[in-house]
């Protein structure tokens, strides 16, 4: 139980943080709608809108890159517990890391639970559990400046790598939307994969839209 309530609580902080970007996520979500966004609150969260228009480019770009290279491409990361058709109910982007940055002894499927306005995909393995969430809801901005700096983090993507009591947990925003890869080792103090920000950036920087998932055109 208390470790749903750090879950949920961890959630929350992760949609503020959509909302405490200096107004850069409500603002760009009223670029992308031509509509004025309205203020978020605890009990109204705002759902923004999402930057399609750069997911599609990023898949172009991976495409392409396909077919130059050497080697085979990362191979994603599947949800075996539903068809990826079923993935296309939710309007967040679902990113996907790859079986090589998982660094597992044999390839893994993970279950994705995919809603309207968020999406949870956990992989499992090797004294690892691995959580990426991914939400497009804003909740209240923070309450004051020092809240603000501290929750945008570092980078264009607000980047932040963060020990927990179960390992560690990754914070970033992308496409316009809030996303999380939370890891909970089997040996949380000794594991380098939880003490060490190495492996979660390594997740990181693999993600990818899961293929059969919503790409913002007509579906």
């Amino acid at each position: 139980m208390l470790r749903l309530l750090a879950l949920w609580g961890r959630r929350i902080v992760i949609a503020v943080m959509l909302a405490g970007m200096g107004g850069t996520a409500l603002a760009q979500s009223a670029r992308l709608t031509n509509v004025q966004p309205v203020e978020p609150r605890p009990d109204a969260p705002v759902a923004v809108a999402v930057d399609w228009q750069a997911v599609r480019e990023d898949m172009q770009q991976r495409q392409r890159a396909r077919f130059t290279a050497v080697r085979a491409a990362p191979a994603p990361v599947m949800a075996g517990n539903i068809t990826a058709d079923e993935a296309v109910i939710s309007e967040v982007p679902v990113l996907t890391p790859t079986q090589q940055s998982l660094g597992f002894d044999a390839p893994v499927q993970g279950r994705l639970f995919p809603r309207v306005d968020f999406y949870t995909l956990v992989i499992e393995g090797d004294g690892i559990l691995i959580e990426v969430f991914g939400t497009r809801l804003a909740h209240a901005r923070p309450p004051d400046p020092l809240t603000a700096r501290h929750l945008r983090g570092t980078g264009e993507e607000g980047y932040r790598s963060t020990p927990t009591a179960y390992g560690r947990e990754i914070t970033f925003n992308r496409y316009n939307a809030a996303y999380s890869i939370t890891l909970e080792c089997a040996s949380p103090q000794s594991d380098p994969r939880c003490v060490e920000p190495d492996y979660g950036d390594r997740l990181r920087n693999s993600l990818q839209l899961m293929p059969g998932a919503r790409t913002g055109e007509a579906e």
